[in-house]
């Protein structure tokens, strides 16, 4: 039987922890890469859906690989995006609109509906979490990922839909975190 230094003790444990957290943010992240993918399969079928989940996929595994704060935020972000995701297949892609004398997608319009929905649920779930602005940027991220899977086929406009909608959610958040 060899007696290890405290060093390589130190050092073993510490791989240890680490793999139980890797392994911990896996089983996080591996069923949004499923969900992802599937609804790529099943609806969209483009590569950038396909991109998207698979960026879903590395920000959900370091969030809960970090833990705390970040890792709290990755359900409530993905439930967020999925009220995103469910706007943006309410419109026919095909209608648009008028407002202000700009013609637009009705498509565009309900990814910011959807986007201003999602940051009203993130925003009423952040106040109850100690970290409010981490809390929210991080689940807004995991939204607007989740969001982006429907949104994309329009392009970058749906996109910036959503993050348009988050945002002016979410500034009265990220201010009154700023001033205190």
């Amino acid at each position: 039987m060899t007696v290890l230094d405290d060093n390589e003790s130190a050092r073993r444990a510490r791989r240890a922890y680490e793999l139980g957290r890797s392994r911990f943010a896996l089983l996080r992240g591996v069923p949004l890469l499923a969900l992802a993918l599937g609804y790529t399969w099943l609806w969209e079928g483009s590569a950038a859906s396909v991109a998207i989940g698979v960026l879903l996929f590395a920000v959900s595994f370091v969030f809960a690989w970090r833990g705390r704060v970040a890792g709290r935020a990755i359900l409530p972000g993905f439930a967020a995006g999925l009220v995103s995701l469910w706007c943006a297949h309410a419109a026919p892609a095909c209608e648009r609109t008028c407002i202000g004398g700009v013609t637009l997608s009705f498509y565009v319009l309900m990814c910011t509906l959807g986007g201003f929905a999602s940051g009203t649920l993130i925003t009423l779930l952040a106040r109850r979490n100690p970290g409010v602005a981490r809390f929210w940027l991080c689940a807004g991220a995991v939204a607007l990922l989740t969001g982006s899977l429907a949104c994309s086929c329009v392009g970058v406009g749906g996109v910036l839909g959503i993050a348009a909608g988050l945002a002016l959610t979410g500034a009265p958040v990220l201010a009154r975190r700023a001033c205190t």
